[in-house]
């Protein structure tokens, strides 16, 4: 498995007294990486990527965030994710985060592609692990059909700022 290396990543979290009230929070990163994979497959054929995003919370756990990359596939050359969800902190050491994401190919997608598409996902959080599921009803590309992905993630914090 090739490790993808985050050149430079910008995190810049607004508070409620500068762009938006409370009892909303805002948040936005820029990252630099040596490659864009996503579920094992190159976006950036092996290339670069610029990557941003931007996320509106609510203090009752909803949200809604775009986040976008450049890519190197079809006709286009960006990817844009909007999302809308809900977390829910079930305890100390668990929480649920459900959602729907809308994965968009601007100038990328058409009749013969059909590349944009709609995934429901869910995941249960203990600690540093998650566990998720994704399901599509119509997964990028024409003729896919029906999909479900399944991941089991851990993250560890390898230095702490603050």
């Amino acid at each position: 498995m090739r490790f993808i290396l985050s050149l430079v990543t910008a995190t810049t979290v607004m508070t409620s007294a500068g762009v938006v009230a409370a009892p909303f929070s805002s948040e936005g990163s820029v990252t630099l990486a040596s490659n864009y994979y996503f579920r094992g497959i190159s976006q950036t054929e092996q290339g670069p990527a610029i990557q941003g995003s931007v996320s509106i919370n609510h203090q009752d756990g909803w949200y809604a965030s775009a986040w976008g990359s450049n890519i190197r596939f079809g006709e286009g050359s960006m990817e844009l994710d909007l999302s809308l969800g809900r977390n829910w902190a079930l305890d100390e050491n668990w929480a649920l985060d459900m959602g729907l994401v809308q994965y968009r190919y601007p100038e990328g997608d058409n009749e013969t592609t059909g590349y944009n598409y709609m995934e429901g996902y869910a995941k249960l959080n203990y600690q540093d692990w998650q566990l998720g599921l994704a399901l599509s009803d119509s997964y990028f590309g024409n003729d896919v059909g029906k999909f479900w992905y399944l991941s089991l993630d851990w993250q560890q914090t390898l230095t702490s700022h603050g």
